[in-house]
Formats: C-alpha cells, sequence, structure tokens
C-alpha cells in the first residue's frame, strides 16, 4: 500500500469517527454512553475492515462503492431517496442519542449487544 493510499485511508477513518462522535455525544451530552462507544466500534471495524478486503481483492468495486448518497445517484428519484434515507439514518442515531440523554426507554444491555451483532451481520 503505498503512502498517498494509506493517508487518506486514514483520514477517512478520523473523519468518520468523528462525525459518529458528533453525532452519538453532543446529543447525549455525556461521553459515559457505551452503547455509542461500542457501536462506532463495531461500525468502524466492519466498514474498514470491508474496506480494506475491497483494496486487496477489488479496488474497483472499492472505488465505485466510495461514491454514496444522493450526489452518486443518476436519477431525481434516486436521488431523493437516498436523501430521505441519510436523513432518516442520521435521525435515528440522533434519537437514539436523546433516548439514552432522557432515559426514555431503559433497555437491558444484552438489546444493545444484539443491535450491534445484527449491525455487524449487516455490513
Amino acid at each position: 500500500m503505498n503512502l498517498k493510499l494509506a493517508l487518506a485511508t486514514l483520514r477517512t477513518f478520523l473523519i468518520g469517527a468523528l462525525a459518529l462522535g458528533i453525532i452519538f455525544f453532543l446529543p447525549a451530552w455525556t461521553l459515559n454512553y457505551w452503547q455509542a462507544w461500542v457501536f462506532i466500534v463495531v461500525f468502524m471495524v466492519c466498514v474498514n475492515g470491508l474496506g480494506l478486503y475491497l483494496t486487496l481483492k477489488d479496488p474497483a468495486l472499492l472505488e465505485r462503492r466510495k461514491q454514496f448518497g444522493p450526489a452518486a445517484e443518476q436519477s431525481a428519484a434516486q436521488k431523493i431517496i437516498m436523501s430521505l434515507a441519510l436523513v432518516g439514518i442520521l435521525g435515528l442515531l440522533v434519537f437514539c442519542a436523546l433516548d439514552h440523554r432522557f432515559g426514555w426507554s431503559p433497555l437491558p444491555a444484552w438489546v444493545s449487544i444484539v443491535g450491534d451483532g445484527l449491525v455487524a451481520l449487516g455490513l
């Protein structure tokens, strides 16, 4: 792996981890939120593991997969659908953080762990 690619990968990793941290910890107004920490680790490990695999096995597919969101879509309908999906996902993550902050729906720890397992399987 060349240095330019390694630095770009590290930059993307750090930006992604920082963005997830802001999305979770700012609305929760605490760093004492183990469910968010575990989710961030699971998500980042899976996404970066997949990225590493594609770097080694199918770099062309990796380049195509790096284009995401509304801007990557061709048709207007797909741009709208992707915009709504992106807003929905971000809203869901913020809602989870607010739920933690205000204690709206306390759940046993195993529910969060099962959810993280499902995230890993989905990725």
